[in-house]
């Protein structure tokens, strides 16, 4: 018998085997079409706030949040590059809390009223919200 195609055993044969070898790779190669917010950027904010609350506890007599704040721990999670952390200092609620600059910056506003800070904002700078998941930006200042 002389044929000249394939049979129909054999092409669904390749078709399984490419349905396999998809399922296998299709993982590894979504997220570079669907790029999510990274969460491990969020540990960040997270750890300046944590620190916040630490050094009001600190502070027995009036329970204020420190006037400036510095972490030398923090790091970039890819990059490994220091984030900064810039002391403002805010007397109402309306001020702002950041400004533009192409380096990574957490910015640490006190809200400061008869000398004692009451509470305070966040700002960062747009290189960082880029990477900041929205959910992790409640309260945050940025330009």
């Amino acid at each position: 018998m002389d044929s000249k195609g394939f049979s129909l055993i054999e092409l669904l044969t390749v078709i399984i085997i490419l349905g396999i070898l998809l399922l296998i790779a299709l993982p590894r190669f979504t997220p570079l079409f669907f790029k999510e917010p990274d969460v491990r950027y969020c540990s960040l904010l997270q750890t300046v706030r944590q620190h916040l609350e630490i050094e009001k506890e600190k502070d027995i007599i009036n329970r204020c949040y420190p006037d400036s704040l510095t972490i030398d721990f923090l790091k970039d999670p890819y990059t490994g590059h220091s984030i900064t952390i810039v002391s403002q200092t805010l007397s109402t609620l309306e001020d702002g809390c950041s400004s533009p600059s192409q380096t990574d910056k957490i910015y640490y506003c006190p809200i400061v009223v008869n000398g004692c800070a009451y509470a305070y904002k966040l700002g960062i700078t747009t290189s960082l919200r880029i990477r900041l998941d929205s959910s992790c930006l409640l309260g945050v200042d940025s330009q």
